[in-house]
């Protein structure tokens, strides 16, 4: 194996984690942390659904994204949650007024921060005779100082994408079908990656 094989081979490997991550493996999850300011980017382990039991027996569930994903992916997330809520309560369709969106910006101010200097090990050739004239490279490694490096003050815009949807049982509104909802979103019909859904209602989905 040659070193561009090799170079690919690391590269690939490198890619495969971010390119099998898709939006539903990374943020369809119950809602379990938030950022805490100041904040910036993303991260797997903010945001995710919420619902809460209504009066009516129905739900009002809830969809938050930090920054990713897009508005347009919790709409659908919020979908697909009240499709399984539903189907956890006994039912194979609800009704709802439709899906409500909203995007709020939230400013995060950045003090200025030091990060430390530090050695680091860098690849370095150098050649050696071989007793008969000819310069041998080999490879090695040498030791340089990366010196402390200053990150000037900034603030961030964060984009906060919500969506919510009441749903009930009982004809008010558009009725959706949930178990088609659900065999779309672990087939990965809306190509946003295959949704994990409650074993319970993968079961459903079998015996139908």
């Amino acid at each position: 194996m040659n070193l561009k094989s090799v170079l690919l081979v690391a590269i690939g490997g490198m890619l495969l984690p971010l390119i099998s991550c898709s939006p539903a493996q990374r943020f369809y999850q119950a809602q379990s942390e938030v950022p805490q300011k100041p904040w910036q980017g993303t991260s797997g382990k903010w945001g995710g659904y919420s619902d809460k039991k209504l009066s009516n027996g129905g739900h009002k569930v809830m969809f938050r994204g930090y920054n990713e994903p897009e508005q347009s992916a919790c709409a659908y997330f919020v979908t697909v949650r009240a499709a399984e809520l539903s189907v956890l309560d006994g039912e194979t369709e609800f009704f709802s007024e439709g899906v409500t969106t909203d995007i709020t910006l939230e400013e995060s101010n950045f003090p200025m921060r030091v990060i430390p200097g530090y050695w680091d090990e860098v690849p370095f050739v150098e050649y050696i005779s071989d007793g008969n004239g000819n310069a041998i490279p080999v490879n090695t490694y040498r030791s340089i100082w990366v010196p402390d490096q200053r990150i000037p003050p900034h603030t961030a815009i964060n984009k906060i994408n919500s969506a919510s949807l009441s749903i009930n049982y009982r004809g008010r509104g558009k009725k959706y079908d949930s178990i088609s909802i659900l065999k779309g979103a672990h087939s990965n019909q809306q190509k946003l990656g295959r949704v994990s859904i409650d074993p319970r209602v993968v079961e459903v989905l079998k015996a139908r």
